[in-house]
C-alpha cells in the first residue's frame, strides 16, 4: 500500500507540479505562488535547497508546470503569464538558478517536455500551439569550460543587452542576465489542435517523437523526419479521438513507458478513463548503446532511424487498453477525472491523480492495467511524480495538491499483499 511518509507545506495556494531530477536527488515544485521550491532527498527524507531570490521574480501569474532535463541540471518552467523559464542548479546542488526566460505564445503555458538528448524541449499553450525549441547551443555560466561527459557545459562571455530573435513560425523575446546570452532558437510552431493544448511530452526513446493532448478531447502525435543534426520538419502524424478509441472529453496528461522496448504511452482525461496507446508495429531490443551518439546529454537519438531498425514515426498508433479508474456502483456517482499519470522507471508501475481526492496506482500487466492500490488525499491532488530510483525496494511517490501541500508516499515492491508478479 501507499504510506505517508511526510508532508510539506510547499507552496501558498495550490500546488501544481512536482518533478524529480533524473539522477534521483532531487524535487523541484513549482504553484500559484509563482514560486519554485527545490528539496534534495537525503535518508528518505526532503531537505530544503534554495532557489534564488530576484528583486523582479520571472513570473507574474502561476507557474504551472515544471520539467528537468536529463543531466539534473537544467530546469524548466511555465506559467499563466505566457512564458518559460530556465533555471540551473550550481555545482554541488548548492543553489537553483535563474538562467533566463522565453516569450511568444500568446496565452496561459500548461506544459513543458525535454527531448531524450536533451537538445530541444517543447511547450504548449491555451493559445492552441505548441512550441519547440532549440537549446543545442545553450551555454550554462560556471558549470565547466568544456564538453567533456554528460551534461558539461561551455562557460560563455557576458552581454547584457536583450536578444530578440524573429524566426518564420513566429517571434519571441529572450530577456537574459547581465552575465551571459544563450542561444535558443524556435525550430517549429505546431498548429492542429483545436483548443487548449494541457500537456505535451517527447517520448523518452525517440526525439522525433511528441505527443500533445488538449481541451478538444484529442491526442496528437506529431513526428519529425529530419535525422541528419536538425529536427525543424515537425508534422502531425496521428489524431487519437473517440473514434479511434481515444477520451470522449478533456484529455489533461501523458506518460510514455519509459522502458526502452515499449513504444507505447498513457492519456488520461476528464472522461476518467486510463488509455493505453501503442504502436502497431513497436520498437524492438534497443541497446542502451543506440542512443550514445551526440547531442548535450551524448544522447542523440534523433539520429536513431539511420542506426537501427525501427518502425515509422508515422507507423499508426491502437488503443490497447481503455478502463476507468473508478466504476461506480451507483450512477448518480460520476467518474472522477485524471488529472495526471506518471510511470515508473522498470515499466510496471503507473500513478494517477484522481479529482475524488485519490491517488491510485496501478500494474502494468503483460495484457492490461491492473488496480494495485489507492489512497485517499484530503485535497485534491494535481500531479503525481515518481522518484525514478528503487532503494531497498521502496518506490518514492510525491503528490500536489490544492492546499499547497507536497505529499511523499512510500511503496514497498516486496510486500507479498500487494505486488501481482508478472509471471
Amino acid at each position: 500500500m501507499l504510506n505517508l511518509a511526510e508532508k510539506l507545506r510547499a507552496h501558498d495556494g495550490i500546488a501544481w507540479c512536482s518533478s524529480w531530477s533524473p539522477d534521483s536527488q532531487y524535487v523541484a515544485s513549482c504553484g500559484q505562488d509563482r514560486r519554485i521550491r527545490l528539496w534534495r532527498y537525503s535518508d528518505r527524507k526532503l531537505i530544503s535547497i534554495p532557489v534564488e531570490k530576484r528583486t523582479e521574480e520571472p513570473h507574474s501569474r502561476t507557474i504551472r508546470r515544471i520539467v528537468w532535463r536529463g543531466d539534473s541540471k537544467l530546469l524548466a518552467a511555465v506559467s499563466f503569464d505566457s512564458t518559460v523559464s530556465l533555471w540551473y542548479l550550481e555545482p554541488g546542488g548548492a543553489q537553483l538558478r535563474y538562467l533566463t526566460k522565453l516569450s511568444g505564445q500568446e496565452s496561459e503555458v500548461k506544459g513543458v517536455s525535454f527531448s531524450v538528448c536533451g537538445d530541444m524541449f517543447a511547450t504548449c499553450s491555451r493559445d492552441k500551439s505548441i512550441w519547440i525549441f532549440d537549446l543545442t547551443d545553450l551555454r550554462i555560466p560556471g558549470i565547466t569550460s568544456t564538453v567533456t561527459s554528460l551534461g558539461d557545459f561551455q562557460a560563455v562571455p557576458s552581454a547584457p543587452e536583450m536578444l530578440i530573435e524573429q524566426e518564420s513560425e513566429g517571434e519571441f523575446m529572450m530577456p537574459v542576465s547581465p552575465t551571459h546570452v544563450p542561444d535558443i532558437d524556435c525550430l517549429a510552431v505546431l498548429q492542429g489542435h483545436s483548443q487548449d493544448v494541457k500537456s505535451v511530452r517527447f517520448s523518452p526513446h525517440d526525439s522525433n517523437l511528441l505527443v500533445s493532448v488538449s481541451y478538444d478531447d484529442s491526442v496528437r502525435v506529431w513526428s519529425s523526419s529530419e535525422s541528419t543534426g536538425t529536427s525543424d520538419d515537425w508534422h502531425g502524424s496521428a489524431v487519437l479521438k473517440a473514434a479511434q478509441g481515444g477520451h470522449s472529453n478533456t484529455v489533461w496528461d501523458i506518460c510514455f513507458n519509459p522502458v526502452s522496448d515499449k513504444s507505447e504511452f498513457i492519456t488520461v482525461g476528464a472522461d476518467g478513463c486510463i488509455k493505453l496507446w501503442s504502436r502497431k508495429n513497436p520498437i524492438k531490443n534497443i541497446a542502451s548503446s543506440w542512443f550514445l551518439v551526440g547531442g548535450p546529454l551524448n544522447l542523440h537519438a534523433r539520429n536513431q532511424s539511420s542506426r537501427q531498425p525501427v518502425s515509422p514515426t508515422n507507423s499508426p498508433w491502437t488503443c490497447l487498453v481503455s478502463i476507468q479508474a473508478t466504476i461506480s456502483m451507483h450512477e448518480s456517482v460520476p467518474t472522477p477525472p485524471i488529472y495526471s499519470v506518471d510511470w515508473f522507471k522498470d515499466g510496471r508501475f503507473v500513478a494517477l491523480a484522481c479529482g475524488d481526492n485519490t491517488v491510485r496506482m496501478y500494474l502494468r500487466t503483460l495484457s492490461s492495467l491492473v488496480p494495485l492500490c489507492s489512497v485517499k488525499t484530503e485535497y485534491e491532488p494535481n500531479c503525481v511524480s515518481f522518484r525514478q530510483s528503487l532503494d531497498d525496494n521502496i518506490i518514492i511517490l510525491s503528490v500536489m495538491c490544492d492546499d499547497g501541500g507536497l505529499l511523499v508516499y512510500e511503496f514497498d515492491t516486496t510486500d507479498p499483499h500487494q505486488l501481482i508478479h508478472l509471471e
